[in-house]
C-alpha cells in the first residue's frame, strides 16, 4: 500500500508518477540527515535511465546516507554497486535504511577524501578533490558521481605559520584517474556539480562524449580512444583555449 499523496508537489514534481520509488526517496528525504539527499526528479530519471541499461557494475562515489544507492539496487537487482563515503555516519545510516536484500548486492567503503594535485598534462593550475583512500576497479560500466562533498581542511600559512580552517570546493577528480581503465561505452552520470562537469567537458572533450544533460545531471560516455595511466599522449581538448584562439585573443595586433 502506497502512502504517495498524488496531487503532492515535491521541488516542482507532482508526486504519483512511480510510486515506488517516490517512496524509497521520502523514507531518505523524511530522515533527520535528509536535507543532501538528490531530488526526487533527478530520483525518478536515475531509474528510469538504469531501467532499460541494466548495468552489471555499478561504481557510485558518494554514498551519503544511501537513497541513490537504493533506487540503483532496486532498479538493477542482478547488478553488484561499489559505494564509496567519506563518512562514516552516512554508511551506518545507510546500512540501516537499506533493507537487506538489496545490500547483498552492495558494497560500502569508507574513503578519506583529500585536495589532489593538479594533473600537469590535464591543467597544471586546477587542482581537485578526490578520494584519497584507495578502493577497488571492477570493471564498472556505469559511475555515478555524488562525491566527494566539500570538506574542512586546515591552511598553513609558510611565512606566518598561521593556521585557519577553510572548505575545499573543487572539481571531482575521481573519474579522470581511472579514465584509462574505462571500457568504450562506460557512462558516468554526474549529479549537479557543475564545476566538475565543466573540467571534464573542458579538458577530457576526446575522451569523454556528453550523451544527456540539463542544469540537475550530464551523462557523459567513454569513447574508445586509448589512454596511457601516466597521460602520456594524452588529447587536451581544452575547450577555453580554442574557444580564445578563435576570437583571436592572442592576436598580438588585435588593437592595431
Amino acid at each position: 500500500m502506497s502512502n504517495i499523496d498524488s496531487n503532492k508537489q515535491f521541488e516542482n514534481y507532482t508526486m504519483g508518477q512511480n510510486h515506488v520509488v517516490e517512496n524509497i526517496w521520502l523514507k531518505y528525504k523524511n530522515n533527520p540527515e535528509g536535507i543532501w539527499v538528490t531530488k526526487i526528479d533527478q530520483a525518478i530519471r536515475l531509474h528510469g535511465f538504469l531501467k532499460d541499461l541494466q548495468p552489471k557494475h555499478i561504481l557510485e562515489l558518494g554514498t551519503g546516507i544511501g537513497c541513490s544507492t537504493e533506487i540503483m539496487a532496486f532498479t538493477c537487482p542482478n547488478t553488484s554497486i561499489y559505494t564509496v563515503e567519506q563518512n562514516q555516519k552516512c554508511i551506518d545510516i545507510a546500512k540501516i535504511l537499506i533493507p537487506e536484500k538489496f545490500q547483498e548486492q552492495i558494497y560500502f567503503k569508507l574513503a578519506q577524501p583529500a585536495v589532489l594535485k593538479p594533473v600537469y598534462e590535464v591543467n597544471p593550475f586546477v587542482y581537485f578533490i578526490g578520494y584519497k583512500t584507495p578502493y577497488d576497479w571492477r570493471n564498472y560500466d556505469f559511475i555515478y558521481v555524488d562525491g566527494p562533498g566539500p570538506f574542512k581542511t586546515l591552511i598553513n600559512h609558510p611565512e606566518t605559520k598561521q593556521k585557519w580552517e577553510t572548505l575545499a570546493d573543487l572539481p571531482n577528480g575521481d573519474v579522470m584517474m581511472f579514465l584509462h581503465r574505462m571500457n568504450e561505452g562506460t557512462l558516468v552520470y554526474i549529479d549537479k556539480r557543475q564545476l566538475t562537469v565543466h573540467l571534464y567537458k573542458r579538458h577530457l572533450s576526446h575522451y569523454l562524449e556528453v550523451i544527456e544533460e540539463d542544469k540537475e545531471h550530464t551523462i557523459f560516455r567513454r569513447n574508445d580512444r586509448p589512454l596511457k595511466p601516466d597521460f602520456v599522449e594524452f588529447m587536451n581538448s581544452d575547450l577555453s583555449l580554442g574557444k580564445y584562439k578563435e576570437l583571436n585573443y592572442f592576436n598580438p595586433n588585435i588593437n592595431e
